[in-house]
């Protein structure tokens, strides 16, 4: 009578979804492991910084825009359609850093 024995193909697929399982279920018994002692206040202050860069570099990055559109309406005649690039590119990134604050928040 043969015995069944798992073969390395079949636990190498398996052995991931085991371990996955195995995470959840430690997670689901102690969650004060996933607070880890104030590691998400870490987490937060460097997003919160990273938020506080991409809005004082997006408020750069559109009034150098704004700027460079009207002076090359102004002063080299260009049609509006001409500048239209660079001022929807200026509101893509006006826009990230309120939507990276809305999502984070």
């Amino acid at each position: 009578m043969k015995t069944a024995s798992p073969s390395k193909k079949s636990l190498s697929r398996i052995l991931p979804h085991l371990l996955l399982v195995l995470i959840v279920s430690i997670a689901a018994i102690e969650p004060n492991l996933a607070h880890a002692n104030g590691g998400l206040d870490k987490v937060n202050t460097s997003m919160q910084k990273v938020l506080d860069l991409l809005s004082g570099v997006s408020i750069t990055i559109v009034t150098i825009a704004i700027i460079w559109s009207g002076y090359k309406m102004a002063f080299r005649h260009a049609r509006f359609m001409d500048v239209v690039p660079v001022l929807g590119g200026a509101l893509v990134v006006g826009a990230a850093a309120e939507i990276a604050s809305y999502l984070l928040r």
